[in-house]
């Protein structure tokens, strides 16, 4: 969600943010997003529990009021910051750790389920279900900050190094299997769907780190004038796919994706289902 700045009660101005990471780009960019809004100037420190059990351990600690760094394999020693801020739930736990050490705020983005909702503050969207308490702004989509100049650049260069368009073109975009979701098995006849309802137009694609290779088996079977396989290229063309293309089709297992897409540009965004593994899927909420 693009936030306007002068709604938020902190202070904009010589703020120093430490953005605690699990090193999940769909994670950190939403602090990051948080910062650059702001205006904040801020560093990134990734935070990984010792072992899978430790982060068991720790909702329970939590519970009890118990802040123990050693569950975690390194955190930061020196504060030279005025906040924290944090995305996902490997972060949440170091997150309160610091914040008490140091003594300074701390933002949580998402909802931080499993442990204590006592940040100080709290952004997210409204299809994690969050209490309606006065720490906790409601969004109707996940935080993104939308940057024309970037948007642009990353155009000119995808035109220069790796495509140069013909004509109009619709991007697709594939994320993967998760806890909630799989790749619908008639993807191959979304992908055929696609392109019979959109003659006139370029194809391109392009596929996450979460891809499975029976989906790219798939994709392989279709003729398109730009396809990148993030499994044999990790170059990421989407911000040039928003500043390009007419049509976004995006699958649904990524709600930062999505939130991207529908924030920035005047693409239309269409949703590609995938089949649930839940019948209350958040992401169908969405």
């Amino acid at each position: 969600m693009v936030l306007d700045a002068q709604s938020l009660e902190f202070e904009r101005n010589l703020m120093r943010a430490l953005i605690i990471s699990d090193d999940k780009a769909g994670h950190v960019n939403q602090s990051i997003a948080l910062a650059m809004i702001m205006d904040w100037e801020w560093e990134v420190f990734n935070v990984k529990y010792k072992s899978r059990l430790w982060k068991k351990i720790s909702y329970f600690f939590d519970l009890i009021n118990i802040l123990v760094p050693w569950l975690y394999k390194e955190l930061p020693c020196q504060n030279n910051y005025d906040l924290l801020i944090s995305t996902g739930s490997e972060t949440y736990y170091a997150n309160k750790i610091l914040s008490k050490k140091w003594q300074i705020i701390n933002i949580a983005i998402q909802y931080p389920r499993g442990y204590r909702i006592n940040f100080t503050h709290i952004f997210c969207p409204f299809y994690d279900y969050p209490q309606k308490i006065s720490n906790i702004t409601t969004l109707p989509i996940n935080i993104t900050y939308s940057d024309e100049l970037y948007h642009k650049d990353k155009a000119n260069e995808f035109i220069e190094k790796k495509y140069r368009p013909k004509k109009k073109a619709i991007g697709i975009i594939i994320g993967g299997n998760n806890s909630r979701s799989i790749i619908n098995h008639k993807l191959k006849d979304q992908l055929i769907e696609i392109f019979k309802n959109n003659p006139d137009y370029e194809y391109w694609i392009t596929t996450s780190r979460r891809t499975e290779k029976e989906t790219e088996d798939i994709i392989n079977e279709f003729k398109f004038d730009y396809k990148l396989i993030w499994r044999n290229d990790r170059y990421n063309p989407v911000p040039a796919f928003m500043q390009l293309c007419d049509k976004l089709f995006i699958t649904d297992d990524s709600a930062s994706m999505i939130s991207e897409a529908v924030s920035y540009g005047s693409a239309d965004v269409v949703i590609i289902e995938t089949i649930n593994k839940k019948k209350r899927n958040k992401y169908n909420f969405f």
